[in-house]
C-alpha cells in the first residue's frame, strides 16, 4: 500500500506517545547470548524512540509514557525526553525505569537533575509542567524539595503516583492542589508525608516507617493501606476514616491487632489481605466486620506460608452481632482447613442477608508487596 504525501507524515502529530520496551521487544531466550542481545536491543530501542520523538510536529501532546530500564549510559536520553514533554506541554506523564519484573538494578536515574542547582533559593528558574494533569513516576530518584516546587506550579494536577522512588525524604502536598483527586504513595523512601487536599477522593499508601500528617481530606471516599506499619497509618488517618466507602488493608507484618479498629461508619466495601502464620484463629478478624456497620461486600485474602499441614489453635471468642447489610463474601485462599471452615461458617451465621458466597482456593502468596491491584479484581 502506498500512502499519499498528505498522510505520510500524519503520525508526527499524534497526541499520545507510549514507549514500553518490555512489551515490544523480541524474547531474548531465542538468542544464545541473552545479555548481549539485551544490550543491543536497548540501543536499538532508544534509537527508535529518538527517531519518533525528533520529527514530532504537534505543538502539544496529551500523554507521554515511557518504560524501560536504562543504566547511566542512557540517562541523557531520558533528560531529553523530559525536556521534550516540557516543550510540548504534556498533560499525562509517566516515567517508569524498572525492568521486566518491576525492579531497578544499580543506580537510580535522577529526575530533574538539571534543576537541582537552583534549590532552594532560585526556584523561579525551575521550569514546570503547567498543563500537567497526571504524573506517575516509578523506580527513579527524585528530590522531595524539587517535587514540592514542581508540583506547586501544577495547578491542574489531578493524579499523583510515586512508586519505588528514592531520595524523597519528606514531602508536603499543600492546599494549592485544588484539583488533586488521586494520590498513591507506594514503597519508597519517605520519612514524612503531609497532605492537605480538599478534592482528594482516593488515597493509597504503602510505606514502612513514614509519618503521615493528614490535614484536610473532606472528600476522600476510597483508601488503601499496606506495609509493615498499617496500624500506625490507620491511626494517623483516622480523623477522616469515617468518610470512606471502600477500604483495602494489607498488613505485611505480625502484630496487627484487628480489635483496635474503631469504626468505619460509611464503609460499604472492605478488602482485607493477611498472611497466616498458624498462631491464631481467623475469627479475630471478625472485629473488622463489626467496625463496619454498613458493610455490603467483604473480600478476605489469606496468604498461606505453608499449606502442607494444619495446626491446632486455641478457640477465640468473638461477638455474635448480626449484620443485615453484607451481600457478598469472597474468601481467597480457602483450603478447607478447620480454621477456614470456622471463619466462613461464622460469617454465614452473622450475615443472614448474604446473597453470594465465593470460595477461591488460590494461594495469594505469589502477589508481590505493593501490588494490591490484584486483590481488587
Amino acid at each position: 500500500m502506498v500512502l499519499s504525501k498528505k498522510w505520510r507524515l500524519s503520525w508526527t502529530y499524534v497526541p499520545n506517545l507510549d514507549f514500553d520496551y518490555w512489551r515490544c521487544r523480541c524474547p531474548s531466550w531465542i538468542y544464545n547470548e541473552p545479555e548481549f542481545f539485551h544490550a543491543w536491543a536497548t540501543f536499538k530501542f532508544v534509537a527508535w524512540v529518538n527517531q519518533v520523538v525528533t520529527p514530532h510536529c504537534a505543538l502539544r501532546i496529551k500523554r507521554f509514557r515511557v518504560r524501560f530500564y536504562l543504566d547511566e549510559t542512557f540517562w541523557s536520553d531520558i533528560d531529553k525526553r523530559v525536556d521534550f514533554c516540557l516543550r510540548k506541554e504534556v498533560q499525562e506523564l509517566e516515567l517508569n525505569c524498572s525492568d521486566e519484573d518491576g525492579n531497578c538494578h544499580g543506580e537510580y536515574y535522577t529526575f530533574g537533575s538539571m534543576w537541582l542547582a537552583h534549590l532552594p533559593q532560585n526556584t523561579h528558574m525551575i521550569r514546570t509542567f503547567t498543563k500537567l494533569r497526571s504524573f506517575h513516576v516509578e523506580s527513579l530518584k527524585i528530590s522531595g524539595a524539587l517535587l514540592e516546587v514542581m508540583l506547586s506550579k501544577c495547578r491542574l494536577l489531578e493524579e499523583l503516583c510515586l512508586k519505588w522512588c528514592a531520595g524523597v525524604g519528606s514531602l508536603k502536598i499543600g492546599c494549592s492542589f485544588l484539583k488533586l483527586r488521586y494520590l498513591k504513595i507506594d514503597s519508597f523512601e519517605l520519612e514524612i508525608l503531609e497532605v492537605s487536599a480538599a478534592n482528594l477522593d482516593t488515597f493509597i499508601c504503602h510505606e514502612k516507617n513514614m509519618v503521615l500528617v493528614c490535614n484536610n481530606f473532606p472528600s476522600v471516599v476510597q483508601g488503601r493501606f499496606s506495609g509493615v506499619r498499617v496500624q500506625k497509618l490507620i491511626q494517623q488517618f483516622f480523623p477522616w476514616s469515617s468518610q470512606l466507602g471502600k477500604l483495602t488493608l494489607n498488613p505485611i507484618a505480625a502484630g496487627f491487632n484487628p480489635s483496635s479498629i474503631l469504626s468505619f461508619a460509611k464503609l460499604k466495601q472492605l478488602i482485607m489481605c493477611i498472611t497466616v502464620d498458624y498462631d491464631e484463629s481467623l475469627l479475630a478478624w471478625m472485629y473488622l466486620i463489626d467496625a463496619c456497620s454498613l458493610l455490603r461486600k467483604f473480600k478476605f485474602v489469606v496468604m498461606w506460608y505453608d499449606i502442607s499441614r494444619e495446626f491446632i489453635r486455641e478457640p477465640v471468642k468473638v461477638s455474635n452481632k448480626v449484620h443485615l447489610y453484607p451481600e457478598h463474601f469472597h474468601f481467597v485462599g480457602f483450603f478447607q482447613f478447620n480454621i477456614d471452615v470456622e471463619f466462613v461458617s461464622h460469617v454465614m451465621e452473622i450475615a443472614p442477608s448474604l446473597k453470594r458466597l465465593t470460595l477461591d482456593p488460590q494461594n495469594a502468596l505469589h502477589v508481590r508487596d505493593g501490588d494490591e491491584d490484584e486483590y481488587e479484581r
